[in-house]
This record gives structure tokens, C-alpha cells and sequence, in this order.
């Protein structure tokens, strides 16, 4: 009998934990540098250090694209799979159904904390934590994901929570996007990307629309969705082709 870990699930890919993990220690080192501004260094000498993460530090949030990348490649891949015959896919309400149960519990809880304890959260413009009206209308709108679309409530509350409502409004998108994306993968990617690029440049010509909500735009980060999902696809198109081989040979 094979206890190997790799047997648990098959077709899953526990290198992709490693890779969320690193991308989480570099988001983490940024946060507490953008709020310490202490950064992790030693020096040996005037010119010389022992270990210095600042760059680290500085550049960290860049790996917030790496997990919308990582979610594009874990959403396509059972259905990479399924493709290639590899597994059956088990529908789109199972699908909901799943990521509810994954994001909502941790997530109303954290909301929960952030009311209550407001030194959790980021009080910040027109956030009042003492107006019921106020907080009432923040908790709807973390409850729906749909915070990132007004200036009021992206970045309160839950602070970091704005990439989560890009993520869910990701997954509405999904089984849409998921029907050329079968047919041409590599189209569709290339439509993506250009959907993005082309957003960027509207959003930054439009002086009316401030940063923190032009970050937060779900179609802007289409092209790196994409990137992630095409992953997924070669993963199992190269996978597949190199056993029609094995058994040719």
C-alpha cells in the first residue's frame, strides 16, 4: 500500500503550498515594515551587512499579484484536468459551494473582530466605528465583496481585505471566462492580457478616479488570472503528452 503524501489527492500539486508560503512571508515583511518602517537588517560594518531583507520589505507587495496568480492556476486546473479526461468535473455549484466554505467562516469572523476591537481595523476617511449607520453600511458591503467599488469602504475595516473582494468577483466571472478559455487557451489568455494593459492605461488618463480604487479593479488583474490558468493548462497538456509517449516508446 502507498502512504506517500502525494497519494491523498490525486493530481494535486503540493509544491504550490511552498510557493503560497513564501508569498505570504513577503506580503507579511511588507506589512509590518509599511506600519514599523524597522527594517531587518544587520550590519557588520558601515558598508557591509551580516543579512539585510529591506528590499524584501519595500518590494514585498508584490506578491499579492503571485496569489492571484496561484488562484488562477488551482480554479483551471481541476478543470484542466477534466479536460484531459484526468478527473470529472463536479459542477459550478459545487464550485460556490466550496470556496463559501473556505473563505466565509474565517472571514465573517475577522469582520466580527474588527467591529468589535476597532484597533484591529484601519480607520481611515469616512470610517467611524462609533456610527451604526457608518458601520453597518462597511459590514454589508465586506459581506458582499463589493467594498472596492466605493472609496468609503476600500481599505476600512478588514484593511488587506480589498484583494479578497477581487477574488470573489473573480470567481462570479469564472464560468464565463472558463467557456472560450476551453476552446482557446491561449486566445483567450492573450484577450485577457489585453483587456488589462488596455484598463491600466484608461484608469491612469482618468484623474477623477483615486489610487487605492483603481488598484482594486477586478479586470485589471485579468492578465495575471490568466497567466495562472494557461499554467494550469500546460501543467496537464505537457503531462498528458508525456504519456501518450511513455506508451508509444
Amino acid at each position: 500500500m502507498n502512504n506517500s503524501r502525494q497519494s491523498d489527492i490525486p493530481g494535486y500539486l503540493y509544491a504550490l503550498d511552498g510557493m503560497r508560503a513564501i508569498s505570504l512571508i513577503f506580503i507579511v515583511i511588507f506589512h509590518t515594515f509599511q506600519q514599523s518602517w524597522i527594517f531587518y537588517n544587520l550590519k557588520i560594518s558601515p558598508d557591509k551587512y551580516l543579512f539585510n531583507f529591506e528590499i524584501f520589505q519595500r518590494y514585498g507587495y508584490v506578491a499579492i499579484d503571485s496569489f492571484f496568480v496561484f488562484s488562477g492556476f488551482c480554479l483551471f486546473y481541476p478543470i484542466a484536468r477534466s479536460m484531459f479526461g484526468e478527473c470529472e468535473f463536479r459542477g459550478w455549484k459545487n464550485f460556490f459551494i466550496k470556496r463559501a466554505r473556505r473563505i466565509y467562516p474565517s472571514y465573517v469572523i475577522m469582520l466580527i473582530l474588527t467591529i468589535l476591537i476597532p484597533s484591529f481595523s484601519y480607520i481611515g476617511g469616512m470610517y467611524d466605528p462609533k456610527s451604526f449607520t457608518n458601520v453597518a453600511h462597511n459590514v454589508i458591503m465586506h459581506l458582499l465583496f463589493i467594498h472596492n467599488f466605493d472609496s468609503h469602504t476600500i481599505g476600512t475595516t478588514i484593511s488587506t481585505a480589498w484583494t479578497m473582494s477581487i477574488e470573489v468577483q473573480f470567481y462570479v466571472l469564472f464560468p464565463l471566462i472558463c467557456i472560450p478559455f476551453r476552446k482557446k487557451p491561449v486566445l483567450t489568455t492573450v484577450v485577457m492580457s489585453l483587456v488589462a494593459v488596455l484598463l491600466r492605461f484608461i484608469l491612469m488618463a482618468n484623474a477623477n478616479i483615486s489610487q487605492p480604487i483603481m488598484s482594486a479593479i477586478t479586470p485589471i488583474y485579468f492578465d495575471v488570472f490568466a497567466f495562472g490558468m494557461i499554467s494550469a493548462y500546460f501543467v496537464v497538456y505537457v503531462r498528458n503528452k508525456v504519456k501518450c509517449i511513455d506508451k508509444l516508446k
